[in-house]
């Protein structure tokens, strides 16, 4: 299996024009826009009314890659795209290969966490520093990736796979380098801190690692990450008549993306200083009207 990532849309759709397009597509989701694969597409992140909603979203949704039992077997040559490389991504490519541990506990806790954030997992789960750990791998051998072309990362993805069946087989790297990412965040959630407004909203400035689950008992997070140039915006909780992609996507359009509880500008779209300024304004606006509404509501 050839494993390519396309870091936005338009990438995406030029492999359709391939002599051999993508097979499978997993999570190949680019705000409102879903590249399909030619034998199956593998995505759960899209709104009600969508063939891709998720099951964390109506029962009758489709479940995380990494438990998606129908994702099909792929050959040798046969190629599966992706937009972006995280746990529930690998284990649904890892599906597609002969080489998918199948540890439920595991999986269905990735899933979770997939959905509801990582803020939301139980930390006495006996596979929450093994999760960390397989981050912590992820994070330290991700491989650099060029926005402006599609890349082939099929190496990396093969290498993750190996570290995952070792994993889930007793291996004992996973929890040290879990134990040591565990420490690491909260270092990380120091250093990134900004500031927090009357709202509850936390303002958070990161060079590359994702910070929007570090709530500090907060409400709502946005982050700008200064090496990628991207904004993202988050709740710990879902809050009524609030979604982060439908304001996401009124801000800076269609591409920008995610779902109700977490969501950030297009992939390889470069946001300034300025729009990050001008988004923390909104999203406290937002934040504090729709938390006002909830308040009066409890209290009839």
């Amino acid at each position: 299996m050839i494993i390519i990532l396309a870091p936005t849309s338009q990438l995406a759709t030029d492999t359709l024009r391939l002599s051999n397009p993508p097979a499978l597509t997993v999570e190949a989701e680019y705000g409102g826009f879903v590249l399909e694969g030619t034998k199956y597409t593998a995505a759960h992140h899209q709104p009600l009314g969508s063939p891709y909603v998720g099951r964390h979203v109506t029962p009758f949704g489709r479940p995380s890659p990494c438990n998606d039992s129908d994702i099909p077997k792929l050959n040798d040559d046969e190629v599966a795209l992706i937009s972006h490389i995280d746990i529930d991504t690998l284990g649904g490519l890892m599906r597609a290969t002969d080489q998918f541990e199948d540890n439920p506990v595991f999986w269905f806790y990735a899933e979770h966490i997939d959905t509801n954030g990582i803020h939301k997992a139980r930390q006495d789960h006996p596979c929450w520093v093994i999760y960390n750990g397989l981050n912590a791998w992820i994070n330290e051998n991700h491989p650099e990736i060029d926005t402006s072309r599609n890349n082939d990362v099929t190496d990396f993805c093969y290498r993750a796979f190996d570290f995952i069946k070792k994993m889930l087989n007793g291996g004992h790297l996973a929890t040290r380098m879990g134990n040591a990412h565990i420490y690491l965040q909260d270092k990380l959630d120091e250093s990134t801190f900004v500031k927090v407004l009357p709202s509850g909203l936390i303002v958070r400035r990161t060079r590359g690692e994702k910070v929007n689950h570090l709530y500090r008992g907060g409400n709502a997070i946005i982050s700008y990450d200064e090496k990628y140039k991207k904004i993202r915006i988050s709740t710990a909780d879902p809050i009524p008549n609030l979604s982060c992609r439908r304001l996401v996507q009124e801000w800076w359009g269609d591409r920008a993306g995610g779902h109700d509880q977490i969501s950030g500008s297009a992939r390889g779209q470069i946001m300034s200083e300025d729009q990050f300024k001008e988004a923390i304004e909104k999203f406290d606006t937002e934040l504090t009207r729709n938390l006002s509404r909830l308040k009066q509501t409890q209290r009839r």
